[in-house]
């Protein structure tokens, strides 16, 4: 049912990122450099610790360009490495989501909290559901996992952004919610949604821009780097 809806909301968004000549969503966003680092007491310690290492976060609004506006959700995309994708928002889950823009506080990013609203198959794990918090006590965010059907979040690693990664071409930048090296695996009916979904808005951005097809999936499978 996924693929299904995925491939009938494909022409459409398809002509909206053409049309903006952006993502259809979160169209605009800041990219920021950092390490992770595994937390010593998570209840997953084989999880936190393929995760250890550099990660790029997209900071970014879901509907607007430039500065988010009062009605909109917030996002940030985690790459950790450079073959696992991990996409958070603030909506807690898709029964939630028409109703997230009104508990978002657009102004500041570190003043929510993220959500990546449906479970994963996770390598050793089994299904997990993951959430993403500041912490405000030491400008560092808080990776959290929970499994499926257990109540409260467990910490997972801890995340530390130092700098703004002007050196990442965010024309060429492709987060893929599929992309699971870590062993991190979107599963249920909303993951199965996208991968038609981004790839549609992937091609109506090369359109916009006049690249080819074959750039636009060199560039997904992770060449993000400027050349210069």
């Amino acid at each position: 049912m996924g693929r299904n809806l995925g491939d009938a909301l494909a022409p459409w968004l398809e002509r909206i990122s053409a049309a903006r000549q952006a993502r259809t969503f979160h169209p605009e966003g800041i990219v920021y450099a950092g390490h992770v680092a595994a937390e010593p007491h998570s209840p997953f310690p084989a999880l936190a610790a393929r995760l250890d290492g550099p990660v790029l976060a997209r900071f970014s609004a879901a509907l607007w360009k430039g500065a988010p506006r009062w009605f909109d959700v917030l996002g940030i995309a985690l790459r950790f490495g450079d073959d696992q994708d991990l996409l958070l928002a603030t909506i807690r889950s898709p029964f939630t989501m028409p109703f997230s823009p009104l508990g978002t506080d657009t102004r500041d990013h570190a003043a929510n909290r993220y959500w990546a609203v449906s479970p994963f198959e996770v390598a050793g794990e089994g299904r997990l559901k993951f959430r993403l918090r500041p912490r405000a006590r030491d400008a560092a965010w808080l990776l959290e996992a929970r499994r499926v059907f257990q109540w409260g979040y467990h910490p997972l690693a801890r995340i530390e952004l130092a700098r703004v990664a002007d050196e990442v071409d965010q024309a060429a930048l492709r987060f893929d919610p599929y992309r699971n090296g870590r062993g991190i695996t979107p599963s249920g009916l909303v993951h199965s949604i996208r991968p038609a979904a981004y790839a549609a808005s992937q091609r109506g951005r090369a359109r916009a821009h006049g690249r080819s097809e074959s750039a636009t999936t060199m560039a997904a499978g992770g060449g993000f780097l400027r050349r210069g």
